[in-house]
């Protein structure tokens, strides 16, 4: 951590703006109304889209189908359903409705074409879910929700629960970081999972509100001209990570 009396004061303020809304994030489970933190910001920096940039609700009515279209509620964009195998189903959430993805023999992933909001670069950023994963439907490798791949250029930003164990993984233009819980999520049971990427605390893993695993090693700029997918890196048959159970409130918060 850099030292007190060398860190500028326009930036200790933009670190205490970004702790209390991680803070707020945590207490209202995934809720948006949150303010930027981009005090000391460069203009360029400060032109591009801040705050909730991604959140999709999926409390809508009717059949999910391939082709399917969900709105970003936090501003441009949509995400469309993409489906190879099985069903997508809207149920019971808490609260609300929840996504039910295709079971164990099911393909089917959200694939929101690429925008630059979804880049966090340097900037301090945060991304999660709500997810519900029975023992029976976990896989060695569940990617839960992404932007960008193992070798894409530009970088990576992703969260996944591999074998039921929640990870954040964070690749930027300085070094990949992962960080892994070690409380199995898949129960049956609903958990709010959330990764953060920020300056003073490098890469954190939060599940349900509780810090679960850090890495205070640098990443560097993510900015990447990949798709937001939700589910799985892409769409099957074959090893395409694909996850299984039911998901809710997706979103990304950039500083």
């Amino acid at each position: 951590m850099t030292p007190r009396d060398s860190t500028p004061t326009t930036v200790r303020l933009r670190r205490a703006a970004v702790a209390a809304g991680t803070a707020i994030l945590l207490a209202v489970a995934g809720t948006v109304f949150l303010p930027s933190a981009s005090t000391g910001a460069a203009s360029s920096a400060a032109a591009r889209p801040s705050g909730v940039v991604f959140k999709l609700s999926l409390d809508k009515r009717g059949r999910v189908r391939d082709g399917t279209v969900f709105k970003n509620e936090a501003g441009k964009g949509r995400a469309r359903v993409e489906l190879a195998r099985g069903r997508f189903k809207l149920v019971k959430g808490k609260p609300g409705r929840a996504l039910r993805y295709p079971g164990k023999r099911g393909y089917g992933l959200l694939e929101a074409p690429d925008r630059n909001a979804w880049d966090p670069r340097g900037r301090d950023f945060r991304f999660g879910v709500k997810v519900k994963v029975p023992g029976n439907q976990a896989n060695k490798h569940i990617n839960i929700i992404q932007k960008g791949y193992y070798r894409q250029a530009g970088g990576q930003w992703k969260l996944q629960v591999d074998r039921g164990l929640p990870s954040c993984l964070v690749r930027g233009d300085v070094d990949r970081v992962l960080v892994r819980g070690a409380t199995d999520v898949a129960d049956g049971r609903w958990h709010r999972l959330m990764c953060s990427r920020t300056a003073e605390h490098g890469v954190r893993l939060f599940v349900d509100g509780a810090l679960a695993a850090e890495n205070y090693s640098p990443t560097g700029t993510v900015a990447n001209g990949a798709p937001l997918r939700i589910g799985a890196k892409k769409l099957g048959p074959g090893r395409v990570d694909q996850f299984h159970g039911r998901l809710d409130l997706p979103y990304l918060f950039v500083a």
